[in-house]
Formats: structure tokens, sequence, C-alpha cells
């Protein structure tokens, strides 16, 4: 069964808070190529213009997508690095006159700082959700560089001539990249045997969501 398809409910789910992020938005964006879908490269200069265009919008809606996933991923990421974070260093000494004072620590809001400390405390108790919690982000860290590889490899096909331009594009790798994406797209079936990170990843909107309703919550 396809797992957009799916249409289990939960209480407390947190839709995302952006239209982009829907059942439709996210099969249209990270339909694995086949060799159906596929054209053989023309060298043409209308052609491969058009193909460029193609690969533009395909990588746009990539990066939609991780986008939107982003800030939830941001912290999941803090909760690992506060949970291994080393014990506090004792108070530093009093600074003689004239010293310097160390920088402050970068502030987080009280309700981000709370939900990080709650989901940290909540991987140290289970080491199997810890271990999936880090190849999720690994795996949101490879999807976003080979991504921005893609990228920086399109945008150097500006001035190429259609035949080196043609032969470029086959090597962007766009199946590989959306092969990536799609993944992370589905970690609410990853996470879903646990209520609060189920609520981090909730499962993509069949309708669009309105603004201002995307709030994080992992609240009771």
């Amino acid at each position: 069964m396809d797992a957009f398809h799916s249409s289990a409910k939960k209480p407390g789910s947190a839709p995302f808070g952006g239209p982009g992020y829907s059942d439709q938005f996210v099969r249209s964006a990270t339909q694995p190529l086949t060799s159906k879908g596929t054209r053989p490269l023309a060298a043409g200069p209308e052609s491969v213009a058009q193909q460029i265009t193609d690969a533009e919008q395909q990588l746009a809606m990539c990066r939609t997508i991780l986008e939107q996933f982003e800030p939830r991923i941001g912290i999941l990421k803090s909760a690992v690095e506060h949970l291994k974070k080393p014990a506090a260093p004792p108070p530093p000494k009093k600074l003689g006159f004239g010293a310097k004072k160390p920088a402050p620590p970068a502030r987080q809001a009280a309700g981000d700082r709370a939900m990080i400390e709650n989901l940290a405390q909540r991987l140290g108790a289970k080491p199997d959700l810890l271990r999936r919690s880090e190849i999720a982000l690994h795996q949101f860290d490879d999807a976003l560089s080979t991504l921005t590889l893609a990228e920086t490899k399109l945008a150097g096909l500006t001035g190429l001539d259609p035949y080196a331009a043609g032969y470029a594009l086959d090597g962007l790798g766009l199946s590989k990249l959306q092969g990536k994406v799609y993944p992370i797209c589905n970690f609410y079936e990853v996470f879903k045997d646990d209520e609060m990170l189920w609520r981090l990843f909730p499962p993509p909107q069949q309708t669009s969501v309105p603004r201002g309703t995307g709030r994080l919550s992992l609240g009771g």
C-alpha cells in the first residue's frame, strides 16, 4: 500500500505550515524516474532548453520539500546534540581587571528549548529511536548535499553549446536525487510508533494548510 494513501489519524497531529507539503505535491515532486518517462537527449537548442527548464522545476520542487522539513530536522538534530553533549563545565573563575567576558551562548526560545530537552530525554530512553533519528538526520543531509551539487551543475550549463549541455544534463542525477528525497517524505512512517516524533513528522495533508497554522508543538 502506498504510504501516501494512508488514512490513519492520530490525536494531536501537527500539519506542516505551508501549502507545499501535500500528498499531491510530494507524489509529483518525488516520483522516481523510469525508462518510460525519460526521453533520449536531443542536441537541438530548443530541446536542450526545455530539458534544462524541466530539470530546474524538478530541483525547485525538491528544494521546497527539503525546506519544509528543515525546521523539524533542526529540532531533531538539536535534541540529538543535547543528548550527547558533555556535562556542563564548572563555573568560570572571576575575571581579572580588563579581561574580556566570553561571548554568551546563542539563545533559544523557551518553547523550542523545552521541546528539544523533552525530545532528548525521549531519545535517551529509547536507543532504537535514537538510532533511527541519527539515520534520518544523515538521510536529510545527504539529500540536501546531493540537491546542492545538482543545482551547481545545472547553473554551470549556462552558455554551453547544446551538445555539451545535453551531455551534462544526463549527469545531473535527478533520479538519484528523487530517490533520496522520497524517503524523507516518509519519515512519519519511520516514527509512527512514537507519539512525540510522529507529531514532529506528521503525514502529508490531502489539502493545503492555511498559513499561520504551522507552529510546531510537541506538547500533549
